[in-house]
């Protein structure tokens, strides 16, 4: 075969297929040429790669990882009722309360019918009674007694007018049962809005508050004053905790200092010295200092020789003045000091001579006002209009007004039921 005879004249004298047109080497041929392409192509791949197929080819078969099973996603739609909004914080709460109460708020200025006017009311009532709590766990004492006591006066004159009209519209009286819920939820809408942008001290702000206080009634001591006027000078008064005042007391006395106020219940220090402030009298003297705290905390009540029905006429009398006083254009801040003091002297008047009627009176100052808004001016003299608009628009002249009305009518009671039990 290596000879120089050409192949063709070898394979044809070998008996071999020596044609192009033979069917043999047609078939071969085609065979021939992929095998040495697929050689070519091996050789070409890098050396890594044809050692890992020779690895793959010869590995033994494992079996297959089983897949996990695919859990379902956790349903987490029931977080959208609004009853878990208090559990994702103070703001969040509040920011659900609001959204829900400007609901309401449409809906009372919207006519509706049975059954969706009582689910109105209902979900009315729902939505008080957590705003309500809210106020209670997240706001301020002073934000407090205005959120309970004197909301329908958070808003002003031209924005509850026109509230007004639109619940009249809408099928509801504002001065009936339905009109008084609307008017809350009115109200406390703005002073939820308005709380969000006021932040509420810390306990250490009240605590460095009354530590400041202290040093101050520690000054004032060093210089020579008694106790009581210390505390006075310090502004003890102006404390909003009993205990506090408490703490600064006990810790002047353990540094000898003499406390003037121990003869009467500490749970009372506050509140006589909140009455001494606004006393105008000043003892000279420790018998006169001792006369006038017994007078401010009422351990004399016995010394009146009047009976209790002249003694409530006398501070009916007396209340009528104030309420004149608060009708007219005065500063509301004397207002509302001729109306506190009113009210302490009161209370202290019917817990002497009264005391199972007591509580008729405390009930009607913590109860909401549902009288006249303001008083009602002359229509035919439109100065006098002009002046009531002047005269609304100061919100401490309005809330003593109402609130020293709202303590005579429950005064004038008292006086009716303690005649009644006299003998005819």
């Amino acid at each position: 075969m290596f000879t120089s005879t050409p192949p063709y004249q070898w394979f044809k004298e070998h008996g071999l297929p020596h044609s192009m047109n033979n069917a043999l080497w047609l078939l071969i041929m085609p065979v021939c040429i992929g095998l040495a392409l697929l050689f070519l192509i091996w050789r070409g791949l890098p050396p890594r790669l044809r050692t890992q197929k020779q690895t793959d080819a010869n590995a033994v078969p494992m079996p297959s990882t089983p897949m996990m099973p695919i859990v379902p996603a956790q349903d987490l739609s029931y977080l959208a009722d609004p009853y878990y909004d208090r559990f994702f914080g103070p703001d969040s709460w509040r920011d659900g309360l609001l959204k829900r109460g400007q609901t309401l708020v449409e809906q009372w200025t919207t006519r509706l019918d049975y059954p969706e006017k009582q689910r109105r009311e209902h979900d009315s009532k729902n939505w008080l009674g957590e705003a309500n709590e809210f106020a209670r766990k997240h706001l301020t004492s002073e934000q407090i007694n205005e959120f309970m006591l004197h909301h329908r006066i958070a808003v002003s004159g031209g924005k509850k007018y026109d509230f007004a009209m639109a619940i009249t519209q809408a099928g509801t009286v504002p001065s009936s049962e339905d009109g008084n819920l609307a008017f809350e939820i009115f109200g406390k809408i703005k002073l939820l809005e308005r709380s969000r942008s006021e932040s509420a001290p810390t306990i250490d702000d009240e605590l460095d508050r009354r530590d400041k206080i202290m040093l101050k009634c520690v000054d004032a001591t060093a210089s020579g004053k008694k106790m009581f006027w210390a505390l006075l000078e310090g502004g003890a008064d102006e404390l909003t905790n009993n205990d506090d005042l408490a703490y600064i007391i006990n810790q002047l006395v353990e540094n000898g200092h003499k406390n003037q106020l121990d003869f009467i219940p500490s749970s009372t220090w506050l509140h006589v010295l909140k009455k001494a402030r606004l006393s105008p009298k000043r003892p000279s003297n420790e018998v006169e200092l001792y006369d006038f705290i017994c007078h401010l905390a009422n351990l004399r009540p016995h010394l009146s020789n009047k009976t209790p029905i002249e003694l409530i006429d006398e501070a009916l009398a007396e209340g009528e003045d104030i309420e004149r006083f608060c009708e007219g254009l005065n500063d509301g801040n004397e207002c509302q000091q001729r109306v506190n003091v009113w009210l302490e002297n009161t209370k202290s008047l019917l817990r002497a001579s009264a005391t199972d009627y007591f509580a008729i009176f405390y009930e009607a100052m913590e109860k909401q006002y549902t009288g006249y808004l303001c008083p009602d001016p002359d229509p035919q003299h439109p100065k006098a209009v002009a002046a009531m608009s002047k005269w609304y628009a100061d919100k401490e002249r309005l809330e003593a007004w109402q609130m020293v009305r709202k303590c005579l009518g429950a005064l004038r009671s008292i006086k009716s039921k303690l005649r009644a039990t006299l003998p005819s």
